[in-house]
């Protein structure tokens, strides 16, 4: 899935393309298979305060991908 690729590769970028890629993970995991925690998770992480660390989008996208 693209989307979670732009996960993985984002984690070293700035955090505005952390909390783009990881909006666009929730959105297509919602897309795919209806709402659900891992989508609600991605979702809540790209808006978190503070920025999205990478660590924690490591978790979510290895919990999405476990979910396919």
């Amino acid at each position: 899935m693209r989307a979670l690729a732009l996960v993985r590769a984002a984690r070293t970028r700035p955090a505005p393309d952390r909390r783009r890629a990881l909006g666009l993970l929730s959105r297509t995991v919602r897309t795919r298979s209806g709402p659900d925690e891992a989508a609600r998770d991605a979702a809540d992480l790209a808006w978190s305060k503070p920025e999205p660390q990478p660590e924690a989008m490591t978790k979510v996208a290895d919990r999405v991908e476990g979910a396919e």
